[in-house]
């Protein structure tokens, strides 16, 4: 006897194969809509409300060899026809833009400002002049800096007592707007009272470094305070004086 059909199935085609037999029910379950030409094809849940007629009708055109593509009525992303809309700021607006909305360069304190050290002493020292020489070069070297901005003063034979004893000893004072931290200070101890014992003979134990932050302000060469120079130096990058580098102080 002949399955009764199921409208939950859907039939095979008829064909020279299957002609004169029963109707074999698909397992396959029929869909729960079929498209009919000029349908709309909008989906319930799209933003954009029902399709139009026309995108419709293109979506219902079969994938044949001549369909593969199709014309389109607008440029591509990325596409040079497309032209941004918009005046050219000026030059000064597009200043003013970068200086408050990006990240401003630190301001950086000009080396050439120089380092002005004393070293005292109350042994009897021979041959300063070559002293200061060997000095400045090795202090230019440590910071980094040109021998010319070393500013060194040598007091040898000076009444100076560590300990209540007589023994050679020595104070040494470094000075600067820069260079000055506690993780350079830790190397540069270690290092200049290690050339001090191997060029003067003074043991680490008996003298003591003072290393001296001076405010940019406070320092002044060349005939204006390192304030003054550095607030210059701004105004020529970028042409305003912004107050950052006042702020430093």
């Amino acid at each position: 006897m002949p399955h009764e059909k199921d409208n939950n199935y859907l039939s095979p085609p008829t064909s020279p194969l299957n002609s004169g037999f029963d109707t074999i029910e698909s397992p396959l379950p029929s869909p729960a809509f079929s498209y009919q030409s000029g349908d709309d094809f909008s989906s319930p849940y799209s933003p954009y409300g029902h399709a139009s007629q026309t995108h419709a009708n293109t979506l219902h055109q079969s994938f044949g060899a001549d369909n593969l593509t199709r014309t389109i009525s607008y440029d591509s992303p990325g596409s040079p026809s497309i032209k941004r809309s918009g005046t050219k700021k000026s030059a000064k607006d597009t200043a003013y833009f970068k200086e408050v909305f990006s990240v401003r360069d630190e301001p950086v304190v000009p080396k050439t400002a120089g380092i002005w050290v004393e070293f005292q002493t109350n042994i009897n020292l021979h041959n300063t002049p070559t002293l200061l020489t060997s000095l400045t070069a090795y202090l230019a070297h440590r910071y980094k800096v040109p021998p010319l901005t070393i500013l060194l003063d040598i007091s040898h034979s000076s009444h100076l007592s560590l300990g209540g004893t007589s023994e050679g000893c020595y104070t040494l004072t470094v000075s600067a707007v820069h260079s000055i931290s506690p993780t350079v200070n830790k190397r540069q101890a270690i290092m200049l009272q290690q050339w001090i014992w191997e060029n003067l003979g003074l043991a680490a134990n008996r003298g003591i470094i003072r290393f001296n932050l001076v405010e940019c302000a406070n320092w002044a060469t060349g005939g204006d305070t390192v304030l003054g120079t550095m607030e210059k130096e701004e105004v020529k990058r970028t042409g305003t004086n912004s107050g950052m580098i006042r702020g430093m102080n």
